[in-house]
């Protein structure tokens, strides 16, 4: 289902994944106040709250069914990219007429941009990232290809 949209728990999963670590084990505390031990994703959720690569909701939660939006995938593949190789040089603030200087997930959209893992929509006054618009699995998936595994 490429043109479905991805939720945080399956994001989770992906993101883990891309790491190259071994399958995470069930965790023996909870990592956010809605996320049951139980569930399949738990020891993904647990493992990158552990290396400070997700931090979940204000209130203590991860909200793992809701699905992902554009500014919050594309925060957390730059945390990991980060992660994995280091820091790397943002490019300008107006990549994208709808990204604002000073919002959380700006620099990672700007280091995103320039790494040329996302090109933006076409809109009224040049491109659009759509910050708040749900994630396809296509569309994170097609941006962890280009981070992680393009030549």
């Amino acid at each position: 289902n490429p043109d479905g949209n991805l939720n945080r728990a399956e994001a989770a999963a992906l993101l883990y994944r891309v790491l190259g670590l071994e399958e995470p084990a069930a965790p023996t505390v909870t990592p956010f106040t809605d996320v049951a031990l139980d569930q399949w994703y738990s020891g993904y959720i647990s493992m990158l709250k552990d290396m400070m690569l997700v931090s979940g909701n204000p209130d203590g939660t991860f909200a793992p069914s809701h699905n992902i939006n554009r500014a919050e995938f594309l925060k957390l593949a730059v945390n990991v990219y980060i992660y994995l190789n280091g820091a790397t040089a943002a490019t300008t603030a107006d990549t994208f007429v709808d990204v604002a200087a000073g919002e959380w997930y700006t620099e990672s959209v700007e280091i995103a941009a320039g790494m040329g893992v996302v090109a933006g929509y076409d809109c009224d006054g040049g491109k659009c990232f759509r910050p708040e618009a749900d994630i396809t699995r296509a569309e994170a998936t097609k941006i962890l290809f280009q981070m992680f595994f393009a030549a």
